[in-house]
């Protein structure tokens, strides 16, 4: 399942994950990435960040709030649609 990358986070531990999709929001000036642990049959668990470039080097930090998370939903679901 999608290519594999790895994730800093706040801390600056890393991660091994599967990259579902990325994307950017212009009128956010922000850049977001869907991403996953575990790629079994039965269920896949997604998680979403804010992709942020610290220095020279990108970590993840997770969405702080509803808003945000609903406005990526929505953006999340029109890329999906486009898709089909």
């Amino acid at each position: 399942m999608g290519k594999k990358i790895t994730i800093n986070n706040s801390n600056n531990h890393k991660f091994e994950a599967n990259l579902i999709m990325s994307f950017e929001v212009p009128e956010m000036d922000e850049k977001y990435i869907v991403y996953s642990f575990n790629a079994d049959d039965d269920t896949l668990v997604i998680n979403v960040g804010n992709l942020i470039k610290k220095d020279d080097s990108y970590y993840v930090k997770d969405l702080d709030n509803d808003e945000e998370w609903n406005f990526i939903k929505k953006i999340m679901l029109q890329i999906v649609r486009e898709d089909d």
